[in-house]
C-alpha cells in the first residue's frame, strides 16, 4: 500500500498523540519505518503549522494543544452531547455501571459521551475520544452487523492492520467465529460482550437506528458496560431493555446532529426557530 504524505503526517500524529512526554526522531522514524530524512520533514510541517513542538533540551517532538482545541471547538459546536446526556444518566442510574454512547464516525465508532452510575465499590471508567474496538465488542458486532457482510469483512480487514491492542479471554479469536457472532447479533434486539474487549469487563448495548425497520442505518450505539461480576446471565435483558429504551430516545433526538452536518440546513432550522 502506497501511503501520501498526507497519510504519514496523520500516522505521526496518532503516534505522537499517545506519547505525551515526546519522542525523538529517531524513534518517530522506526517505529512507523520512515527515513529519517522523511520523518523530518513530516515534523518540521507540523511545527510549522503549530500542531507539534520540539524541546530544545531533550530535542524530542510532542504534541501542542492546538488539535486538542480544535476537537474541543468541534464539541462546542454539537449540541450531541447535550441532548444526550440526560439519558445517559438515567440509564446509568437505573443500572448503577458506566452508561456511554458511542457514533459511527467513517470507518469506526468513537465514545463520545458517558455517566457513570457506580459511585462506591467496582467500577469501569475508561478514557473517552478512544475508538471502539470492532473485533471485540458488542457495539462494534452492532454496527457491523447493518452493514452488508463484504463491507463488513472489508471494514474489519483495515482496522485489524491498523488497531494492536491486547484483547478480552473471550475475544473471538479467528475471522469466521468473529462473523458467526455478527450474524447472531442481526436476530437479537442488543448484543452481549463478555470478557472481549478486556479482562474483567463486561458489556450490554443496542443500535441508535435511523428509520424504520431492523434494516435502518446504525448511526451509533448506546451500552451500559461494567465489572464482570455484576452482569450475571438473568440481569443481562434488564440492562439490554435499558440499552434498548435509551437508544429509541436518542434516535428521536438524532436531527440534531445531522442538522449541524449541513452548514444549509442548520441555518434553515435557525430560521424556524427564530420565526
Amino acid at each position: 500500500m502506497i501511503h501520501t504524505p498526507t497519510q504519514r503526517c496523520f500516522e505521526v500524529l496518532e503516534l505522537l498523540a499517545a506519547e505525551a512526554a515526546g519522542l525523538p526522531l529517531t524513534a518517530v522514524s522506526r517505529t512507523l519505518g520512515l527515513p529519517k530524512s522523511a520523518t523530518h520533514r513530516l515534523l518540521l510541517t507540523l511545527c510549522e503549522c503549530g500542531y507539534a513542538t520540539q524541546d530544545a533540551h531533550t530535542q524530542r517532538y510532542r504534541l501542542t494543544f492546538k488539535l486538542a482545541t480544535l476537537g474541543f471547538r468541534l464539541l462546542a459546536a454539537s449540541t450531541l452531547q447535550d441532548v444526550s446526556q440526560p439519558v445517559l444518566d438515567r440509564i446509568a442510574n437505573a443500572s448503577g455501571d458506566l452508561a456511554r454512547l458511542a457514533v459511527v464516525d467513517g470507518e469506526g465508532l468513537r465514545w463520545v459521551a458517558k455517566a457513570q452510575g457506580a459511585h462506591s465499590g467496582l467500577r469501569y471508567d475508561p478514557e473517552m475520544g478512544h475508538e471502539v474496538a470492532l473485533n471485540a465488542t458488542g457495539v462494534g458486532r452492532l454496527w457491523l452487523a447493518s452493514l452488508p457482510e463484504s463491507e463488513a469483512i472489508a471494514i474489519l480487514d483495515r482496522y485489524e492492520r491498523r488497531a494492536k491492542r491486547s484483547l478480552g479471554p473471550n475475544a473471538p479469536r479467528s475471522k469466521s467465529a468473529l462473523l458467526a457472532r455478527i450474524r447472531d447479533v442481526r436476530r437479537r434486539a442488543y448484543a452481549e460482550a463478555i470478557e472481549e474487549g478486556a479482562p474483567g469487563v463486561a458489556a450490554v448495548a443496542a443500535p441508535i437506528r435511523i428509520g424504520a425497520g431492523r434494516g435502518s442505518a446504525v448511526v451509533g450505539t448506546v451500552s451500559i458496560t461494567g465489572p464482570v461480576s455484576r452482569f450475571a446471565t438473568k440481569r443481562r435483558p434488564l440492562l439490554g431493555r435499558l440499552c434498548i429504551e435509551a437508544a429509541a430516545e436518542l434516535a428521536e433526538l438524532w436531527p440534531v446532529r445531522q442538522f449541524q452536518r449541513s452548514d444549509a440546513i442548520t441555518g434553515e432550522y435557525a430560521d424556524v426557530h427564530a420565526a
